[in-house]
């Protein structure tokens, strides 16, 4: 069974290697939140089959978000980026936004 606590430190990895892509977002930076958002993906998709009722579709969309952005990021990699190019995401115009209020919506369960 996953902890909530597992998954709050996936985001917070995943935070941490955004807050290092944002300045420069390079595409060795990229991959870092690749990783942290491929273990995070994990954890909630395993989540997803006992979380509360009340979770259950703010999980989904989260999962939803994560499907989104690995996407773009395979087709953005299909440039063939070098490590220190840059690699640039854009919203996309139906894609699920990331969900600012998980953390905190998780923290009260």
């Amino acid at each position: 069974m996953i902890k909530e606590t597992e998954i709050l430190r996936a985001i917070m990895r995943s935070e941490s290697a955004y807050a290092y892509y944002i300045d420069q977002k390079r595409y060795h930076q990229a991959l870092r939140i690749y990783r942290a958002n491929k273990m995070l993906y994990n954890l909630l998709s395993m989540y997803s089959s006992n979380c509360s009722e009340e979770l259950l579709q703010p999980v989904f969309d989260y999962i939803f978000h994560l499907e989104d952005w690995f996407e773009q990021f395979k087709s953005l990699k299909k440039s063939n980026p070098g490590l220190e190019d840059t690699f640039v995401f854009e919203k996309l115009e139906y894609g699920i936004s990331y969900p600012k209020d998980f953390k905190q919506l998780i923290k009260t369960i």
